[in-house]
Parts: C-alpha cells; sequence; structure tokens
C-alpha cells in the first residue's frame, strides 16, 4: 500500500475502530491514550497541505511547450497568445485551490497567474518559461534561477531544434539540478525519413540526443518521445502516444514522493507502526487468558459442590432449641388427642415454657439474619472466586471486565438477603401448618384408639363392682329393673372397703393408660415435628443452593463474556497483521 495522505487517513480509521471494538479487552488508559494518540495523528495528517509539484517546461520556440500543458490537462488551459514575444517572466499554470510557494521570487513571475479549475492537473504548478531564443540576454540568470525551486525540470526538444547550441548553453549552466530533470522529445511525428521506417529514425535520434547530453554534464538523462498534439488523435500510431503516459505517469509518481516525504518528514508513518506494533502486542497477550480462566472456573466447579453439601448443615444451625421449644408446644396443642390426654399435653407444654429460654414466640428472628456469619463460608469462597479472576484481569489490564466482576460481590450480599428474606416468610407459613398437619381421618382414628384403651380399666372396675354372680344373673335374664339394681349396687360398693380399692385401682390404671397415651401422643408428634423440621431444612438448603447456582451462573456469564472477548481477539490480531502487512507493501 502507498504511503499516501488518503491511505494513512484509512488506516488511522482502522486502527481507531480496532481500538474501538477493543473497548472490554484494553484497559481504560491503554484505549484513552491510543484514542486521544489516533486523534493526534489525523490531526496531523489533515495539516499536512496536498502537496503539489512545482514543475518547470523549458524549450525553445516552436517546440509545443503548450501543446504538452494542455495535454497533461486533457483541456485547452495555455495557448501560445498567453506569451509574448522576447519576455523574461515565467507565465504560471495552477489550480484555484493552489497557492505559489512563498519563497518562490515574485519579480521573474507574470501576473496574474493563469488559474484553471482543471482537477486532472490540480497538484502540479507549471511554471512556463520563455523560449531561449527569445529571452532577454541579460535577465537569463535571473530566470533560470528559479530552477532552484522547482520539483521537476522538463526539458522540451523536437525532431528539428534538439541539437540547437543555445539549448545546451542554457542546459550546462543548470547542469547541478540535473536529478531532477526529465527530457522530452516532442512532435516525433514530424520525422521524415523516406526510404527507412520513422521509428528506426527516432531511435537514431534518441541516441544522438543522448550522447549530446552526456556531453553537456547530465550523466543519466530520463528521455520520453512523443507527439503531444496527437495524444488524442485515435487514428494516430500508437507509438506517438504512447510513452506520454509514461510521461504523465511519472509526473504524478513524482507528486506522489513528495506526499511520502512530506509524511514521513512528519514521522506519522512511524507512529502508525508503533501503534500498530503495540496494539499487536497487547492482544497477542489475550491468547493465554481463556486458559487461565477456564482454570480457575474448572476448580471452583469441585468448591461449589463442596458448597452445596455445605448448605444443609448451614441451614439445619437455624432452627434452634428455643425454636424446637416453641414448635412442640404448638404441636402439642393439637386436636387429634381425647380430652384427658390432651390435658395432660397441655401440663407437658407448660413444662416446656417454663424451662425454655427468654425471648420471642418463635427464637427464628434472633436466628437468621441477613449479615449472619453462618453465611460466611459462602460468601469466603465466591469472595476468594472473585478475588482470583479479578487478580488475572488486573494482570491483563482489563478494566470493564474487573469492574463487572467487582459489581458481582454485591450480588452474593443480594442473594444471600434474599434467601433470608424469603425464609422468613416461608418459616411464619410453616409455624402455621406443622400443628394441624396430620388430616382429620387421622385424627379421628387416632381418638377412637385412645378411647379404646381407656375404656378397658373401666370395664375392669364395673367387674369388680358389680360382681360375677350378679353379672350372670343380668347375663341370663336381663331387664331394665335389674339393670337399676346393677346400678345401685355399683354405687353401693364404692362405699366398701373393697369398692374403694377398685376404684383407687382404676384411677392408677387409667393414670397410668393415660400417661402412656399422651407419651406415645408427644412422641408421635416429635417425630412427626421432627420429619417435618427436616423437610424443611432440606426446602431451606434447596433454595439457599438455588441461590448459589444463580450467583455461580452470574459469574459464568460473566466470564464467558471475557473468554469471547479474549477469543475475539484473534480476529482483531488478523485485522492488525493484515493492516501492518498493508502498510510495509
Amino acid at each position: 500500500m502507498e504511503i499516501t495522505k488518503g491511505n494513512i487517513r484509512l488506516q488511522l480509521e482502522q486502527l481507531d475502530q480496532l481500538v474501538q471494538k477493543s473497548r472490554f479487552l484494553l484497559a481504560e488508559s491503554h484505549r484513552e491514550e491510543f484514542t486521544r494518540e489516533l486523534k493526534k495523528l489525523t490531526e496531523q495528517i489533515r495539516k499536512i497541505e496536498e502537496p503539489v509539484l512545482n514543475v518547470g517546461i523549458l524549450g525553445g520556440t516552436g517546440v509545443g511547450k503548450s501543446t504538452i500543458i494542455n495535454a497533461l490537462a486533457n483541456d485547452q488551459i495555455s495557448s501560445v497568445s498567453d506569451r509574448r514575444p522576447h519576455t523574461d517572466l515565467v507565465i504560471v499554470y495552477l489550480h484555484k485551490e493552489s497557492s505559489l510557494p512563498p519563497d518562490i521570487p515574485g519579480d521573474y513571475i507574470k501576473e496574474p497567474h493563469n488559474v484553471h479549475e482543471n482537477d486532472l492537473i490540480a497538484g502540479l504548478i507549471i511554471y512556463d518559461f520563455p523560449d531561449f531564443d527569445s529571452i532577454v540576454k541579460e535577465h537569463a540568470e535571473k530566470v533560470l534561477a528559479l530552477l532552484e525551486f522547482l520539483d521537476i525540470a522538463i526539458w522540451v526538444v523536437s525532431p528539428e531544434k534538439y541539437a540547437d547550441l543555445e539549448f545546451y548553453k542554457v542546459l550546462s549552466q543548470t547542469s547541478k539540478h540535473q536529478d531532477n530533470f526529465i527530457f522530452v522529445m516532442n512532435k516525433i511525428d514530424t520525422i521524415k525519413a523516406p526510404g527507412s521506417d520513422p521509428q528506426h529514425e527516432l531511435k537514431t535520434l534518441l541516441g544522438d540526443f543522448t550522447l549530446k547530453l552526456k556531453r553537456n554534464g547530465i550523466l543519466s538523462p530520463k528521455i520520453y518521445s512523443f507527439s503531444a498534439r496527437e495524444i488524442n488523435n485515435t487514428n494516430a500510431p500508437e507509438w506517438w502516444k504512447e510513452d506520454f503516459f509514461n510521461f504523465k505517469n511519472s509526473l504524478f509518481r513524482k507528486r506522489d514522493i513528495k506526499e511520502i516525504l512530506a509524511i514521513k518528514e512528519a514521522n506519522i508513518e512511524a507512529e502508525v507502526n508503533r501503534i500498530v506494533k503495540e496494539l499487536k502486542a497487547l492482544y497477542v497477550r489475550y491468547n493465554n487468558l481463556p486458559v487461565e480462566l477456564n482454570g480457575i472456573m474448572l476448580e471452583f466447579q469441585k468448591e461449589f459442590q463442596d458448597l452445596k453439601d455445605l448448605t444443609e448443615i448451614i441451614t439445619g444451625q437455624f432452627i434452634t432449641e428455643k425454636t424446637i421449644d416453641t414448635l412442640k408446644q404448638r404441636v402439642h396443642q393439637n386436636e387429634a388427642d381425647v380430652a384427658p390426654v390432651a390435658f395432660f399435653k397441655r401440663l407437658w407444654s407448660k413444662t416446656l415454657r417454663r424451662t425454655s429460654s427468654p425471648g420471642d414466640n418463635t427464637g427464628w428472628e434472633s436466628s437468621l439474619s441477613e449479615n449472619d456469619s453462618r453465611f460466611n463460608p459462602v460468601r469466603n469462597k465466591f469472595k476468594s472466586l472473585l478475588y482470583r479472576i479479578n487478580t488475572i484481569l488486573l494482570r491483563y489490564g482489563i478494566d470493564v471486565a474487573r469492574k463487572q466482576i467487582t459489581e458481582l460481590e454485591r450480588s452474593i450480599d443480594y442473594e444471600l438477603n434474599q434467601f433470608v428474606s424469603k425464609s422468613r416468610e416461608t418459616f411464619l407459613e410453616f409455624l402455621e401448618t406443622v400443628p394441624g398437619a396430620e388430616s382429620s381421618f387421622i385424627k379421628f382414628i387416632t381418638r377412637i384408639k385412645q378411647w379404646f384403651f381407656l375404656g378397658i380399666p373401666a370395664i375392669f372396675l364395673l367387674v369388680s363392682l358389680i360382681g360375677p354372680k350378679a353379672l350372670k344373673e343380668f347375663q341370663a335374664s336381663p331387664s331394665l329393673g335389674k339393670a337399676f339394681s346393677l346400678l345401685f349396687n355399683i354405687l353401693l360398693s364404692l362405699y366398701t372397703s373393697s369398692g374403694l380399692i377398685s376404684l383407687l385401682s382404676f384411677l392408677v390404671i387409667e393414670t397410668i393408660v393415660i400417661i402412656f397415651l399422651a407419651s406415645r401422643s408427644i412422641k408421635r408428634d416429635e417425630q412427626r415435628l421432627t420429619q417435618e423440621i427436616e423437610a424443611f431444612n432440606k426446602y431451606l438448603a434447596n433454595r439457599l443452593t438455588k441461590h448459589l447456582e444463580t450467583l455461580k451462573t452470574k459469574i459464568e456469564e460473566k466470564i464467558d463474556n471475557v473468554i469471547k472477548e479474549a477469543k475475539n481477539a484473534d480476529k482483531l490480531l488478523e485485522q492488525l497483521e493484515y493492516l501492518h502487512y498493508e502498510q510495509n507493501l
């Protein structure tokens, strides 16, 4: 790729696009520095003026200098009438957007200048020198002094006038500028060669011309031969025209070289190369970033499994002994038991209340809080992971990702606080549902069983008070009268010594049965409560695990994004490689 203003500007735009695409990867300081430098270089390239080539055309009368100017412009911008006979001033042809170099001696320039709007030669300022054979002798040296301000001097001859002594006399006085000389043999269409090939004759003339130039101090003359007035003539032989285009391309190549020199002088090309190399060095670093981040996440996967196991231990600590005592009291007050058993259970509950520690009704509020130290193992694991990730990102200078990862630290507390908040609501529901967890059918069956066991001692008491003989007689001949008689005998027996012993035995046995039934009911309630608590703890552990998995997913998404951007650096590196390759073509 040629080093021109347009190409350098394009490269600067491409580099700026690459830097903006790298907002995620590049450190903010690097990105700002690159953006600032690219902006500075863009401003510098803008300030470099469009270089114009100062081209002088010299020759004798009738060699076709005006025709060459018009052929370069592909338009009629010069005519013979522009030039007064025997003038010693130089005629200037320049584009309306151009201006003469400030150090050009104005005394030697004809005013006003010939200003044109031809964009084909906008990059050329053409100085049409007076004809050698019409210059006033005493001013010749002044006119020739302009040569040192020219980028190129085009010396024009024709087949008829290439051997003019005046031409070589002037040429010999200016040979010190010969590095900028181009020679043109114009009007080759006038070559007459009766009986021979005109092209062969042209070669002979050019050979002779070359020899004469060397004899006059021009060591390596560059000569073009064409007929400027035939350039647009489609019927003219190609050999009259083809060298003109080589000549024209040579001029514009000289102009491009001048632009390149201006760019090099401003050190812009070197600065662009430096930025490309620095960006390349940064992008190459990211090759190992995905490997390091994937390694950390793989380690954390194993650690996360340990965390999941730890959640049951953590949540199992939230239901304290005080909370369990409170729950027992509420469970023991359910309506599944018959009155005697329920009464004994209430006495047991009162005993629990007297022995439980003071505080609120549940013990839950003091057991679970947002800043509970029992969450520290969870916090520490995640914060350790974020610290390790940020350490790597800091080493690579990826500020944007580091900020995003740092923000995730707030997500740790957020997820834990969400867990605490929702768990409190769930626990209140748990308190309401646990006491009446059994179905009505089970409660009914439980009462039937209890009444059955309580009724057995009563049957034995009745048999003891009635007596076997009276009971057999009643069974043999039952009647209402005998029934009242049995009832009366029972009441009388209560006031006998044996009756009182039977009643006392009944009360003792009944109390034992009630205690037995109450203890069974209490044991059953506590087993059910234990199961409910275990289920609730498992529910809490699952909920906490889900919050931790949500947090883990957030981190993984951020890491995946970093890895994606790091892999994208390969594409950016390819673009840089291509940009650098084009720049050095």
